[in-house]
């Protein structure tokens, strides 16, 4: 994993529509080989997971970064706890203890259960290349967050961070190679720990929800790919691979 921060590009965008389609674009094209991070100071038609739209207010972090880790496409959904461990790390260390980032399954960051972050892993095939490349756009509301939520959020700023996008898009990227680095190093394991380490509602009743199909049970661990294992009221175990959690 160290040729990624070795070969790391950066190409920064006054204004995009959506970071992940200008990554995917440039991938499709040719034009630019993961590494690299696609950055935007204003972004249009952010999304997030299950295509629900994602607010991008000024001033926020917009970005995808796009790398093409040396492992079976299957192991690539993988980043996806990866990249929420490291979110985890980088706004941790920033903040008192007090106001320690949980994670939520997969990949929410929840700050006293407020969301400030939001995270969205495509996977595409490489022109020529023999492994396919990983997509992942990250939204952090860091001087600003929505008001007309369902759920409740917060930004950065009003937890005492006075730094701007850019300076907290650095400390991302150290924790999120560090991260990739022992991923890449010792498999999953290692990270599938720190993630349990900062999960939300581990242990406790949870429901999840698919589409229009909902289950409840207690949130039991996460197994070795990621997927949630929920004990049912039964007993049994159900892995969840997709779906959103909703806490008790």
């Amino acid at each position: 994993m160290t040729e990624i921060a070795d070969s790391l590009r950066i190409f920064r965008y006054s204004v995009l529509g959506s970071t992940n389609d200008q990554t995917r674009n440039l991938i499709s094209a040719g034009k630019v080989l993961p590494n690299f991070i696609v950055v935007a100071s204003e972004q249009t038609s952010g999304r997030g997971r299950a295509g629900k739209p994602w607010q991008s207010l000024p001033g926020n972090l917009f970005c995808s970064f796009a790398l093409a880790p040396s492992v079976p496409a299957i192991r690539l959904s993988e980043v996806s706890l990866v990249i929420a461990v490291a979110l985890q790390a980088a706004i941790a260390s920033l903040l008192p203890f007090s106001s320690e980032p949980k994670i939520k399954w997969p990949n929410d960051i929840l700050i006293d259960g407020s969301k400030i972050s939001g995270i969205l892993l495509e996977v595409v095939n490489t022109p020529g290349q023999e492994y396919s490349a990983v997509i992942i756009g990250v939204g952090v509301n860091v001087i600003s967050r929505p008001q007309s939520l369902e759920r409740p959020s917060t930004c950065l700023l009003d937890l005492g961070y006075g730094g701007d996008a850019q300076s907290f898009l650095e400390i991302l990227t150290v924790q999120f190679l560090s991260y990739l680095a022992g991923w890449g190093k010792n498999g999953f394991n290692s990270v599938r720990q720190a993630w349990l380490d900062h999960a939300v509602g581990l242990g406790e009743e949870i429901a999840i929800r698919c589409g229009d199909i909902q289950q409840e049970g207690v949130f039991e661990t996460l197994d070795g790919t990621g997927a949630l294992v929920l004990r049912l009221p039964g007993g049994s175990l159900r892995t969840i691979t997709a779906g959103d959690v909703f806490l008790g």
